[in-house]
């Protein structure tokens, strides 16, 4: 009854001749009155072509529940061309706010270059090629033969490079 309420309602606001044909979905939602979200599909006369309508009705009833009004806020047809959301599109960004990072910004845009891989790379590439690597070299002043300690210990950190041949200098 409620879903012809707001078909009516509909037809009566936009000059339209929907005809009821069936209730798709309702929801119901309980505040101090009680709201109805229906979904209903009707048939539109004029073309022959089936509608999905959508109205929200309120109960609005007294306090002596003598009798109730049927209030209905929202009445649209779903779906209809007239309310296509057009998606949205990016806006590129053409240009750098210094022009030293133009040509940065337009070899990521066009897939030329992947500057997170170049940094990878440029980190792996500390690690090799005679740059100077730092190992620790343990010294034992003393034998363990007291084990209970470590104070005798002592580290030393060398600088070093590693040749070709695979042998460590220091």
């Amino acid at each position: 009854m409620l879903s012809k309420v707001g078909l009516h309602c509909y037809n009566f606001d936009k000059g339209t001749n929907l005809q009821f044909r069936s209730v798709q979905k309702a929801n119901e939602e309980f505040a101090s009155f009680t709201m109805y979200y229906i979904t209903v599909e009707a048939m539109d006369p004029s073309n022959g072509s089936p509608v999905t309508f959508q109205t929200c009705v309120w109960d609005a009833a007294t306090k002596s529940n003598e009798s109730s009004r049927f209030i209905t806020k929202v009445c649209r047809i779903k779906g209809s061309g007239a309310r296509k959301r057009k998606a949205q599109k990016k806006p590129q960004k053409k240009q750098a706010y210094f022009k030293r990072y133009q040509v940065k910004f337009r070899r990521r845009r066009e897939g030329k270059t992947d500057y997170r891989a170049r940094i990878r790379l440029i980190n792996q590439d500390k690690n090799k090629y005679n740059t100077p690597k730092y190992r620790s070299v343990v010294q034992i002043c003393k034998c363990f033969l007291l084990l209970s300690t470590n104070k005798d210990i002592t580290a030393q950190i060398l600088s070093a490079t590693i040749t070709a041949t695979g042998r460590l200098l220091c």
